[in-house]
C-alpha cells in the first residue's frame, strides 16, 4: 500500500499521485480543508449568503461487494462505530465477488483481513476529518453552512456479512412490500425464476450504486435536506426507481455461469475492469 507522510503529496500532480493507492488521513484532511475553502470562494458569487452545502461521507471498501470476504470470518471494532453492538465482521481474504476461497488462495488480487481493517480504519479517519472540517467552518460562519450526510455509515447498516447477516439500514415504507428486498451482496439471478436471488444495490461493477442504490442514496438526502428546512413538493417517486433499473426487471439469467466458469469469470472482471470492453485476446491475468 503506497502511504506517506503528512502533507508531502498535496501539491503533487495527477500522475504523480498513481504511484499511490492510500491516502493518509493527515493528507486528505488537509485537501478536504482546500476543497470547503474553494467552495466558499465560489459561493461568494451566489445571490443568497443563506446557503447551505450538503456533504456526505466515504463508505468503507468492505461494504461493496466487489470485495467478496472468504474465509474464517473474524469480529474487529468497527472502526466505524455505525454497527448495533460496535463490532464488525472480517474476513481471512477479500476477491472479486464471483471467485472463492480457493481463487483467494492462489492469486495476488485479494487483500488480507489485516489490509481491508487497516484501510477501514483510514476510511474511518477520513470520515472524522470531514465532520471535524465542516464543524470548524460552521463554527467560523455562526450557522450551518455545510450539513453532514453520513452515507458511510446507511452503507454499514445495509451491509449483510459486516453485521453478521442481520442488516439494522431502516429502508423506505416503499419497500415492505418489495421482495427480495435488495441487499449489498453482488447481484445474483438465474433463469429458474427469473427474478433477482440477491443484491440489487450495487450495479455489475460490484463498486457503483445500481438505480435503486442511488435512490437510497437520493433518500438519505432529502432526509438530511427536510431536516434542514428544504420543502420538497414530491416524494421520491420509487416505483419509477424500480421501474428505471433495468437489472431488476429485466434479471441477467447467466450469473450462475460465471460462478460455476472460472475462465468466463475470470473474463468478466478483466471487462469490468476495462470498463466493459473485451481485453486482448493474449492479455494474462486478471
Amino acid at each position: 500500500l503506497g502511504e506517506h507522510g503528512a502533507g508531502l503529496r498535496v501539491a503533487e500532480s495527477q500522475v504523480e499521485r498513481n504511484d499511490y493507492n492510500l491516502w493518509m488521513p493527515v493528507d486528505f484532511a488537509e485537501e478536504y480543508r482546500d476543497l470547503l475553502k474553494r467552495v466558499e470562494r465560489a459561493m461568494k458569487d451566489n445571490a443568497y449568503d443563506d446557503w447551505t452545502a450538503f456533504v456526505g461521507t466515504v463508505p468503507p471498501v468492505t461494504v461493496a461487494p466487489i470485495a467478496k470476504g472468504v474465509g474464517t470470518p473474524e469480529e474487529r471494532d468497527d472502526p466505524f462505530k455505525a454497527t448495533k453492538h460496535g463490532k464488525a465482521v472480517y474476513y481471512k481474504y477479500y476477491t472479486y465477488a464471483i471467485f472463492d476461497e480457493a481463487f483467494a488462495h492462489t492469486t495476488p488480487v485479494k487483500l488480507t483481513l489485516e489490509q481491508a481493517y487497516e484501510i477501514d480504519r483510514h476510511i474511518a479517519a477520513y470520515n472524522a476529518a470531514i465532520a471535524t472540517e465542516i464543524a470548524k467552518r460552521n463554527k467560523a460562519a455562526g450557522r450551518s453552512r455545510f450539513v453532514l450526510v453520513d452515507i458511510g455509515k446507511c452503507l454499514i447498516q445495509l451491509a449483510i456479512k459486516r453485521n453478521g447477516g442481520n442488516p439494522t439500514y431502516a429502508f423506505p415504507p416503499f419497500f415492505d412490500n418489495v421482495a427480495p428486498t435488495p441487499d449489498t451482496r453482488f447481484y445474483h439471478a438465474t433463469s429458474r425464476t427469473p427474478t433477482v436471488e440477491q443484491g440489487g444495490i450495487f450495479s455489475l461493477d460490484g463498486v457503483h450504486p445500481s438505480a435503486i442504490g442511488q435512490g437510497l442514496i437520493a433518500w438519505e438526502f432529502r432526509k438530511a435536506m427536510r431536516a434542514a428546512g428544504v420543502v420538497f413538493p414530491h416524494d421520491l417517486d420509487w416505483p419509477a426507481i424500480f421501474a428505471t433499473d433495468d437489472l431488476w426487471q429485466r434479471p441477467v439469467t447467466i450469473m450462475p455461469e460465471l460462478y460455476q466458469h472460472d475462465d468466463l469469470a475470470r473474463l468478466f472482471v478483466r471487462m469490468a475492469r476495462r470498463g466493459g470492453k473485451a481485453p486482448p485476446p493474449d492479455a494474462a491475468g486478471l
